[in-house]
C-alpha cells in the first residue's frame, strides 16, 4: 500500500482527527502493565530505562507495548554517554604514525615531529549512529520535541508540563 503508514487510533483521537468511518475496529490495543527490564542489563541502561519509562508514565502514555522500544533507546543512550567519555578521554582525532627526532635541517618544517595519518577517532562515528538511532527511537516514542506535538495526553487531552528535568539528561 503506498502512501503514509496509518496512526493509531488513539493517536488521533489525542490530536482531534479521528473519523468514525475510518476506524478499524479489530486494531490491537495497548496493554496498560507495569514495564519490567526483565533481560540483563548494566546499571547505565536500567537508569535510562527507569528515566523514559518516567517520561511516558508522566504523560499517561506508558504501555506494555513499549517495552522494547524504551530498552533500544536506554541502550543507545548508556552507549552514547560511553562513546563520549572515550572521546573526551581520547580527543576526536589520532596520528597513525610514530614520533620521530628530526635532524638539524628537517628542523624548521612543522610536521617533521611526527609522521602518519591524522585519523578520525571510531567513536565518533559510533556516536554519530546512536545518536541517529536514538532520535529515531525517542521520536517514535514521542520523547521529542517534534514528535511531542504531535501527541497529546491520553489522561487529560493535553500535553503536561512532565519534561521539567530533561534539560539535564546528558545526551
Amino acid at each position: 500500500m503506498a502512501g503514509r503508514k496509518t496512526l493509531p487510533t488513539e493517536l488521533k483521537l489525542a490530536k482531534g482527527t479521528l473519523r468514525k468511518g475510518r476506524t478499524n475496529p479489530a486494531e490491537p490495543k495497548a496493554i496498560s502493565e507495569e514495564l519490567l527490564l526483565t533481560w540483563q542489563a548494566d546499571p547505565d541502561v536500567q537508569e535510562w530505562f527507569e528515566r523514559f519509562k518516567n517520561y511516558l508514565r508522566g504523560e499517561g502514555r506508558l504501555s506494555k507495548s513499549h517495552e522494547v522500544v524504551i530498552w533500544q533507546a536506554a541502550r543507545r543512550a548508556a552507549e552514547i554517554r560511553a562513546l563520549d567519555a572515550d572521546i573526551l578521554a581520547n580527543g576526536r582525532t589520532y596520528w597513525t604514525g610514530e614520533q620521530v627526532k628530526p635532524d638539524q635541517a628537517e628542523a624548521k618544517k612543522p610536521d617533521s615531529l611526527l609522521r602518519g595519518l591524522l585519523k578520525a577517532n571510531p567513536a565518533v562515528a559510533q556516536k554519530n549512529e546512536a545518536e541517529r538511532h536514538l532520535h529515531g527511537l525517542l521520536s517514535e516514542l514521542g520523547l521529542t520535541p517534534a514528535s511531542k506535538s504531535k501527541v497529546a495526553s491520553a489522561i487529560s487531552g493535553k500535553v503536561p508540563e512532565a519534561w521539567a528535568g530533561f534539560e539535564s539528561v546528558g545526551v
